[in-house]
């Protein structure tokens, strides 16, 4: 009996030594090297407030927009000489909500042909991407936060506020990459 009790402690003992941290989703140091391979877009949010500054100086919501991505379809490959391509499609829902008025939806399917050059500031964890095609083309551009590089996911946020006069928008844009 004393031998069965020792067998199976060790069993046990062998098991719990052996229950390492296999997880290969460690995140990864910002470089061109590491940012390369081919994607598949995983998510697509972005939301839009849109708002005016009164004569008071007050600030008045005019209306909120948000976009989601669905039935994606799309590649993006990054190159590590500092390129990349992005082409396929994507659904875009949306839901517009103007102040004092009913709310207006609808979804559109997204054609992307883009490419062009993308920079990388470690220092700023940061990627900013600068199209060749046209700007109504435009699928990524401008600087983007780098939220998770790892072996398998790539997630970037982008925050960038514009004023018009007393009309100011504000759009956060969020992608999820995966590999």
């Amino acid at each position: 009996m004393k031998k069965i009790n020792f067998i199976i402690c060790l069993c046990i003992s062998a098991i719990l030594v052996s229950c390492g941290d296999d997880n290969s989703d460690e995140r990864l140091l910002l470089t061109n090297a590491n940012v390369q391979g081919t994607y598949q877009i995983g998510d697509f949010s972005q939301i839009i407030n849109e708002t005016a500054t009164s004569s008071t100086g007050a600030n008045v919501n005019l209306s909120t927009t948000t976009n989601v991505g669905d039935i994606y379809s799309l590649d993006i490959v990054m190159n590590e000489n500092g390129t990349y391509t992005a082409s396929g499609q994507y659904t875009l829902d949306f839901i517009t909500k103007p102040n004092g008025s009913a709310q207006v939806s609808g979804s559109s399917i997204v054609d992307v042909e883009d490419l062009g050059n993308f920079t990388i500031s470690s220092l700023d964890n940061t990627i900013t991407f600068t199209p060749s095609t046209s700007l109504e083309d435009q699928f990524l551009l401008g600087t983007y936060s780098v939220i998770l590089l790892n072996s398998t996911t790539l997630s970037l946020v982008q925050e960038v506020e514009n004023s018009n006069g007393s009309i100011n928008m504000s759009t956060k844009t969020s992608y999820s990459f995966i590999k």
